[in-house]
């Protein structure tokens, strides 16, 4: 079946187009790589009703679901607005007020972080509560933001705070 695609379109909307024509990989937000278990049934749920049964933990610590088809898009946006309202306007206090059309944008990308204090005898701040306030402060946003937090100079990704901004 042939699609007129806006490719943009979903990938502002976190859709990521495959390689093979008409199927996306989506791609859910998780700020500092920490969230309830609960939520992995929701990822199961997308991934062996929409997706191809699989799922990755992508570079930026999303939650990348392939194998959505073009016309399930729109079924699984409608059924991440509980998870976005929880996570993004609960957990962390954006400012928006979540529907049934997915996430408003892709510009911040995903805030990275280690456990921390919360589990790290080496950190020294509470990474995941942090990266939370920060995504309060990015997230919405058509800015190209990467955020990658670090507990402690010894991490073991050996990465300190990195803030990068593109402004294109």
């Amino acid at each position: 079946m042939n699609h007129d695609i806006n490719v943009d379109q979903l990938r502002s909307n976190c859709f990521r187009q495959s390689k093979v024509p008409g199927e996306f990989m989506f791609q859910m937000r998780v700020p500092g790589g920490v969230m309830d278990a609960k939520h992995l049934t929701l990822v199961q749920e997308i991934a062996q009703k929409y997706g191809n049964g699989s799922f990755h933990i992508g570079t930026r610590q999303t939650f990348s679901i392939p194998g959505i088809k073009y016309e399930n898009i729109e079924a699984v946006n409608k059924m991440i607005g509980d998870y976005i309202r929880e996570v993004e306007v609960y957990g962390c206090g954006v400012d928006m007020e979540p529907g049934d059309q997915g996430y408003p944008t892709l510009g911040a990308r995903n805030i990275m972080g280690c456990i921390g204090a919360d589990h790290c005898p080496k950190a020294n701040m509470q990474v995941p509560s942090l990266a939370r306030k920060l995504e309060k402060v990015i997230f919405p946003s058509h800015y190209h933001i990467k955020i990658c937090l670090a507990g402690c100079p010894n991490d073991c990704i050996k990465a300190h705070m990195l803030i990068s901004v593109s402004w294109a």
